[in-house]
């Protein structure tokens, strides 16, 4: 990357945003800004049970490590992304299971491996009748 000395649209437009943050942070203006509480254990909790009986049951649906969502549950902490999830299968645990279905033709998955309802989707998908 070569460092230049002259003025630029982006060097100009990032010191303005950097002197609108100190501003914000002296009390000069105030910026829009959203509260995001954080996600407490229980709810971690409650929401796996919703779905699952065990963490190792809600890993194998929806792809979080059983050992991450343990910790969640016992308040460790829990991230944007994780909070998103959470609160995604919280409402419509379907829609997530049918965002991560597998493909066995693409992913090379032993069908011994898939859950039952996947197999029943995959013989209906490539048998033919």
């Amino acid at each position: 990357m070569k460092i230049t000395e002259q003025d630029t649209d982006f060097g100009r437009e990032l010191l303005a945003s950097l002197q609108e943050v100190r501003d914000h942070l002296d009390g000069k203006i105030a910026l829009p800004t959203r509260i995001i509480d954080a996600m407490p254990a229980s709810r971690v909790k409650a929401i796996r049970k919703a779905v699952a009986k065990s963490p190792k049951e809600f890993e194998r649906r929806f792809g979080v490590p059983a050992r991450t969502l343990e910790g969640w549950e016992q308040g460790r902490k829990l991230d944007i992304a994780g909070r998103v999830l959470l609160t995604v299968i919280e409402r419509d645990p379907d829609a997530v299971e049918r965002a991560l279905a597998i493909d066995p033709l693409i992913s090379g998955v032993a069908l011994e491996e898939m859950d039952a309802a996947v197999l029943r989707e995959a013989q209906r998908r490539y048998t033919r009748e």
